[in-house]
């Protein structure tokens, strides 16, 4: 059975990746798009993800995977998520009182996905 701490522990690398190293998502998608058309349909190892990682971004030396991928435990460093939209459906909850469609109409794309998946959820 995967544990919760290395599925988080694997998110927060690519997180880590995309946000410190890179520094930009578009980039980062960039990566994931030739990486899939690459091996997509092949069976990888983590060194196959490193190794191709290190070809596309060769000034990316800072990365420290022996301690994201080896070592125990939570990852070296924790992120802080934001927990906006988050925030939204609980204000919205507490308000406890019907929704106009004029309020509807004003949510942005990303907090009605949210929503949806916030409800899916409870």
């Amino acid at each position: 059975m995967v544990q919760v701490a290395q599925c988080y522990k694997g998110v927060a690398l690519l997180w880590h990746l995309e946000r410190n190293i890179i520094g930009s998502e578009s980039k980062f998608k960039e990566f994931i798009r030739s990486y899939r058309i690459k091996f997509g349909g092949k069976n990888l190892n983590t060194n196959d993800f490193i190794q191709c990682f290190k070809s596309y971004f060769p000034q990316t030396a800072s990365v420290y995977w022996q301690s994201w991928i080896y070592t125990l435990g939570m990852p070296p460093i924790t992120h802080d998520y934001s927990t906006q939209l988050e925030q939204q459906c609980h204000k919205l909850a507490n308000q406890q009182t019907s929704i106009t469609q004029q309020q509807i109409l004003g949510w942005q794309q990303s907090f009605c996905v949210f929503l949806k998946n916030f409800i899916f959820i409870f």
